[in-house]
């Protein structure tokens, strides 16, 4: 008899499915803006800024979004490569904060990222203020609702965790959960 294969449990993957399972209940619960995420970045001086970004996508290894690179989150990013993001659903009362580091996409990961998004966030990208807009023949190219390309200025990028928390606010059920990377590059959950 052959033994069975025996797997590591793997905290972070354990968490970034959590992540997704989440996400996925907001969208079943009608939430629109489920994607939505606010960023922590800190600036030249030591000084943090915090703003709206969407998540493009929940992987294995962490989350996946988009920064224009001639923006201050981008530069700030590039400077100190140390975040925090946290997605808050009121309706769910659920909270999920993460803090790590950011990398760079590929531009091959990014171009499969991009093109998951709708037309129409391709062109409120384009039309943020950060990016030119793209020539007339480029829009109406995308009439038959065909993807725009990524402007290079569109840089994708992954906050890699080093600590993951979940939050429920539910009066019945408030509990938290943690999930952190220790000094032995190891990760941990603790509850």
């Amino acid at each position: 008899m052959s033994a069975q294969p025996q797997f590591a449990y793997d905290p972070l993957l354990d968490a970034m499915q959590r992540v997704r399972d989440l996400l996925n209940e907001a969208y079943e619960q009608g939430i629109s803006d489920a994607c939505s995420a606010t960023l922590a970045t800190v600036g030249y001086e030591a000084r943090p800024s915090i703003r709206t970004i969407n998540v493009s996508a929940v992987l294995d290894l962490g989350i996946a979004f988009f920064a224009h690179c001639e923006s201050g989150k981008y530069q700030q990013m590039m400077t100190n490569p140390n975040v925090a993001l946290c997605l808050f659903w009121p309706q769910l009362q659920q909270q999920i904060t993460i803090e790590g580091y950011v990398d760079s996409l590929h531009n091959e990961e990014a171009d499969a990222l991009w093109f998951n998004r709708s037309l129409e966030s391709h062109m409120l990208a384009c039309a943020e203020g950060q990016q030119t807009l793209p020539q007339s023949e480029t829009l109406q190219a995308s009439s038959d609702d065909s993807p725009l390309p990524r402007p290079p200025q569109w840089r994708g990028q992954l906050l890699n965790p080093r600590r993951v928390e979940f939050f429920s606010t539910q009066q019945q059920d408030k509990k938290r959960e943690l999930f952190l990377e220790g000094p032995d590059k190891r990760w941990h959950k603790l509850t």
